[in-house]
């Protein structure tokens, strides 16, 4: 979150009036309440839903009209369609199940839940995939209210619902439906749902202003990088034609030449599983960001042949065609190779 946007949430949180009085609320994860407001478990307030996924090869089964919904959609607090869709057929051959609009889906086994709960509500019904959970609330329970209780807490609640000894990150299905959740009138909700409802538009407005600057800014860091390196620093400078189409024109005092006359030394990296106890670290592309190398605390091996110790000033590059990490290189600074 950035400056700006924690700003404006505290300038709104000061607004609000404190009520007359608070009580506990018995969970351990949410401290005081108001005093008039009841506790209640949230499997006597919301149904259920798991999901499942239909059979990939029977072809009648998919691209249909019914949205499939699974943690690659949980991007927004609003989900209307899905990227991938089944059909009737597909519904009835499977675990999954029909939810209705205006339920509150929550992704429970996914290496996000390491850090965040992914909630959404609905606004046409779906299906599920078997990552996911709907809670459907009953009379007197406002879906907006549960999605942003369960937003505001989410650091809590996976302390709370994360289960224990999972091989993937995974919300404990019992925890989850036996936690106590604070309820208040439906009119008190519905007040608090339009209450953050705009207080969150002002935020999400501030922060796309934010990253619409960066985009210039890094645009601009970027062309002036490319205008020092190819062209110079003088504007007034005779230039000549490179002979390299990405190129142009570059100052005529300049010489160009293959870049394997260039280096010392080019070694490719390594491939070898990591010991994680080793004096040596291993860097991988993770490690360099925005053109610098980051020394990782993890990932090491007990030797490598004396070649491969990097030094300092020592340039890393990417060589794979991965289209994550494509043109990434950093230089390195520090000489932390070894612990």
């Amino acid at each position: 979150m950035n400056l700006v946007a924690a700003s404006e949430i505290t300038r709104a949180i000061r607004k609000w009036k404190a009520y007359p009085a608070y009580k506990d609320s018995g969970a351990r994860w949410l401290g005081v309440i108001p005093q008039h407001w009841e506790v209640k478990r949230i499997k006597f307030l919301a149904r259920f839903y798991g999901g499942g996924t239909p059979s990939k090869d029977n072809l009648y089964y998919w691209n249909g009209d019914i949205p499939w919904v699974s943690p690659k959609d949980m991007k927004t607090e609003i989900v209307n369609d899905s990227e991938d869709h089944i059909t009737k057929e597909g519904l009835a051959g499977s675990a999954t199940q029909l939810v209705q609009a205006g339920a509150v889906l929550v992704v429970v086994r996914s290496g996000i839940l390491k850090h965040s709960i992914p909630v959404a509500v609905n606004k046409k019904a779906v299906a599920l995939n078997q990552d996911m959970k709907a809670m459907v609330p009953r009379s007197g329970l406002n879906p907006d209210y549960l999605k942003y209780l369960i937003l505001g807490h989410q650091d809590a609640l996976l302390v709370e619902w994360r289960k224990a000894g999972a091989t993937v990150e995974s919300i404990e299905h019992e925890l989850l439906v036996n936690s106590n959740f604070p309820i208040p009138s439906p009119e008190e909700q519905r007040a608090i749902i339009e209450l953050l409802d705009g207080e969150t538009a002002k935020i999400d407005a501030l922060a796309a202003k934010k990253e619409q600057l960066i985009e210039l800014l890094q645009e601009k860091r970027a062309a002036l990088i490319t205008r020092a390196v190819t062209k110079g620093l003088d504007p007034n400078v005779s230039m000549k034609d490179s002979g390299i189409e990405w190129l142009g024109e570059i100052p005529a005092h300049w010489e160009t030449k293959m870049i394997k006359h260039t280096w010392s030394l080019c070694e490719y990296g390594i491939s070898e599983a990591l010991s994680g106890d080793g004096p040596i670290r291993v860097l991988t592309m993770g490690n360099i960001q925005d053109g610098r190398v980051i020394i990782p605390e993890a990932g090491c091996l007990d030797s490598v042949p004396e070649s491969m110790l990097l030094k300092r000033s020592d340039l890393l590059f990417n060589r794979t065609n991965s289209l994550i990490h494509v043109g990434k290189v950093g230089l390195l600074t520090e000489t932390k190779n070894r612990k």
